[in-house]
């Protein structure tokens, strides 16, 4: 953490010999409200751990900076976000890659101690092109690529996507990255991934780890192959795109090589249209061979409920959209531009464990910097199946209202 707080330094101070600096951002207020069951009461929060409450006030604000030209450019963003003082805790105490993972960001207690602040640097970045082929970056950065909206099984280095929210930013993965345009329709990419230790300790060749994207995009048609290597594992997706008379469609196949297990494939299949009355919709199947199967999922709950102070560990695993080994997802979205108005719903189901998730949203755009909302998320179980997420949830149902001002 240390070193990344020098590469803060050196960046800002090299802010000074970038043109063209803007600050940027938003802060955001949420009310969510909780129907209680049981105390909140369940395997992955006994005793509710997590200090759930009824009625939850918090505050999240993200800063932006950039800065740059056509030679070079220079990324800072910053997020600070508030937590219960349990589930903050529970979060930074693991280092998972995905979820709310706070094992590597600045933590604060306020002065009750009811509450987690974190402190995270998003992105800390710089790039710069070298000709017309080539841009190298180096520093913290997204490399989010696929074609999905609630998943991108093509993805190996960043942080997997929150299905149920699935344009959340996520925070960027620390790379050196070089891309280059070698045909006007065609970008090739290779990225080493790194950690804040090596510029400390040194690393060795076979704990370096990277890959590469190779892109084609033509007026109606794309296509990516991805690749990614380390020293226990070997990944290789396919994934493409195309528009048939307005209909996208779109797929992602990905296969795992592993040192130690038998390969598993994830994939993709979704389509998106845009009606003539602007309303939208996007439906997708994804399959998850990493997921749990249903007898692992009861021998996971069956360990928990004799030691209950594996809750912690459990709560790792426990990743809606990616615990159980198929889902289906569709979305709709209908805007009303006289109103400036814009209603959202969202259907995610795992078809192994039964859970559902309808998450319906109306939002309202206040001004240009100024947007309200208010939304629903209920997990349902379909099924008798203990194990699913819906059984596993401490809140089945909640109401969040949310205010977001950009600066």
């Amino acid at each position: 953490m240390k070193v990344y707080f020098s590469f803060l330094l050196l960046l800002i101070i090299s802010t000074f010999a970038f043109p063209q600096l803007s600050y940027y951002g938003d802060y955001t207020a949420l009310i969510i409200g909780y129907v209680r069951q049981d105390n909140y009461d369940t395997a992955i929060n006994p005793d509710n751990i997590a200090s759930l409450k009824d009625i939850n006030l918090s505050n999240s604000m993200t800063w932006k900076m950039s800065a740059g030209d056509d030679n070079g450019h220079l990324e800072l963003w910053f997020g600070l976000n508030q937590y219960p003082i349990g589930a903050g805790l529970v979060a930074a105490a693991y280092d998972g890659n995905s979820g709310t993972d706070l094992s590597n960001t600045y933590l604060f207690v306020n002065d009750k101690g009811d509450n987690v602040y974190s402190i995270d640097l998003m992105r800390a970045n710089v790039n710069w092109t070298i000709n017309q082929s080539l841009l190298v970056r180096l520093g913290r950065q997204s490399l989010l690529t696929g074609y999905g909206y609630g998943w991108n099984p093509i993805d190996f280095a960043n942080t997997t996507k929150d299905p149920t929210s699935p344009l959340s930013e996520l925070k960027g993965v620390d790379s050196l990255t070089f891309q280059l345009f070698p045909y006007e329709l065609t970008n090739l990419k290779f990225y080493f991934l790194f950690d804040d230790t090596v510029l400390e300790h040194g690393t060795n060749y076979d704990e370096l780890k990277g890959g590469s994207e190779l892109s084609l995009s033509l007026p109606v048609f794309d296509v990516k192959l991805t690749g990614f290597l380390d020293q226990n594992t070997t990944q290789m997706g396919i994934g493409s795109q195309i528009d048939m008379m307005g209909v996208g469609v779109y797929g992602e196949y990905a296969i795992h090589f592993s040192n130690s297990e038998e390969s598993k494939v994830n994939s993709l299949l979704g389509i998106e249209y845009v009606f003539p009355w602007e309303t939208s919709f996007i439906i997708e199947y994804y399959s998850h061979q990493e997921g749990f199967s249903e007898e692992e999922r009861d021998n996971i709950l069956l360990t928990i409920k004799n030691d209950p102070l594996k809750a912690n560990e459990y709560w790792s695993y426990y990743n809606p959209g990616y615990y159980s080994q198929y889902y289906g997802m569709a979305y709709l979205s209908q805007p009303f531009y006289s109103y400036n108005i814009q209603t959202d719903m969202t259907l995610l189901f795992s078809l192994d464990s039964g859970a559902l998730y309808l998450i319906p949203e109306v939002i309202w755009q206040k001004s240009g910097s100024l947007i309200v909302s208010i939304g629903y998320t209920g997990i349902l179980n379909t099924t008798d199946d203990p194990s699913s997420e819906a059984y596993l949830a401490p809140v089945k149902h909640s109401i969040t209202f949310k205010s977001q001002y950009s600066f």
